[in-house]
């Protein structure tokens, strides 16, 4: 579902270990955190997620809390000092919210999210929360894998899954 909120975003891009980052904020908070494999890919997707929205691209040191933003993301961090402006559904919510609940280096499956939102059933819902997540590694919805134990899909590609996960499991052993 895409957000349509007449909204001013400021964007920046910038290359990390795991590609291009794209982080967008509007003047309540961040309002979008995605990867991608080049910054028109990231770009092109931030338009059609906003579709209403006009955009303005800052340059890095014009950005506030980058280097943190960064930081957080390479380092499992708590993302505590930053705030985030977030539009969806009730629902969506509450998912995103127990995706927030679950520990670096652990994982959960869809079904057991359902369960920790009270809607046993809502599994395929929560499967659609997980792939409408607006902010990568804040929301962790890398941390949600099939009932079988396989990973699943990510919207950023599998392959960035894969080595969030690898990296969390890593820092949460040492």
């Amino acid at each position: 579902m895409k957000a349509s909120h007449l909204h001013k975003i400021q964007f920046v891009t910038t290359e990390i270990s795991l590609g291009v980052l794209l982080i967008a904020m509007t003047k309540e908070g961040i309002c979008s955190i995605t990867f991608a494999d080049d910054e028109k890919t990231a770009t092109d997707e931030l338009a059609e997620r906003f579709p209403n929205a006009s955009f303005e691209e800052l340059a890095a040191n014009d950005f506030p809390s980058l280097s943190t933003i960064i930081s957080e993301i390479e380092n499992n961090g708590d993302f505590n000092d930053v705030t985030f402006d977030l539009h969806g559904s009730e629902f969506r919510h509450r998912v995103w919210d127990a995706l927030k609940q679950i520990p670096a280096g652990e994982t959960r499956t869809y079904s057991e999210i359902a369960e920790m939102i009270g809607q046993p059933t809502a599994t395929r819902a929560v499967a659609s929360a997980c792939a409408s997540n607006p902010i990568a590694v804040v929301i962790p919805c890398h941390r949600v894998i099939r009932n079988d134990g396989g990973l699943g899909g990510y919207r950023w590609e599998l392959s960035r899954k894969e080595e969030l996960l690898k990296r969390e499991l890593a820092r949460s052993q040492s």
